[in-house]
């Protein structure tokens, strides 16, 4: 995208590293409220622990942290 442009590599899904860039998130889902989200945890996991979610709350307020 940085290299050629959004118009042309349109197909990437936005994306955060948390928590360090957990205010950008936070300002996202502020902007759009009814947008869903794909949490997923950090590598090495085998796919548990995914959530869809559209609250900010809901990503930290798992058990399984």
């Amino acid at each position: 995208q940085e290299l050629h442009g959004v118009r042309n590599f349109n197909f990437l899904p936005f994306s955060v590293s948390l928590p360090r860039e957990y205010e950008t998130l936070r300002e996202e889902m502020e902007r759009d409220p009814y947008q869903w989200w794909i949490i997923k945890p950090s590598s090495s996991s085998q796919g548990k622990g995914i959530i869809i979610t559209n609250k900010i709350r809901d990503i930290f307020d798992r058990k399984d942290k």
